[in-house]
């Protein structure tokens, strides 16, 4: 009954961007691993931009997503000089 945690699956940087997250979610659904009821996704900064583009792309995949400070608006970040 408790959520599962897609971070657990990916513990290297090969996995690191949406295609390879949605490619280890999605056998974990269809082999009855979890369902999407019961699957949550969480990334910080650049992970919360993964976390979005995942959740864009399959939002039926989770049941809950945690941004925590998403960089998600990277050309506005980009073109201001007043942030760090």
């Amino acid at each position: 009954n408790d959520f599962v945690d897609v971070a657990r699956w990916l513990v290297d940087d090969e996995a690191s961007d949406e295609t390879n997250t949605l490619n280890a979610v999605e056998p974990s659904i269809g082999k009855g691993i979890t369902t999407p009821s019961q699957l949550s996704c969480e990334g910080r900064s650049a992970g919360g931009l993964l976390v979005g583009a995942s959740l864009n792309q399959h939002p039926e995949l989770f049941r809950a997503a945690i941004l925590g400070v998403p960089f998600v608006d990277v050309a506005c970040t980009m073109i201001d000089a007043s942030i760090p």
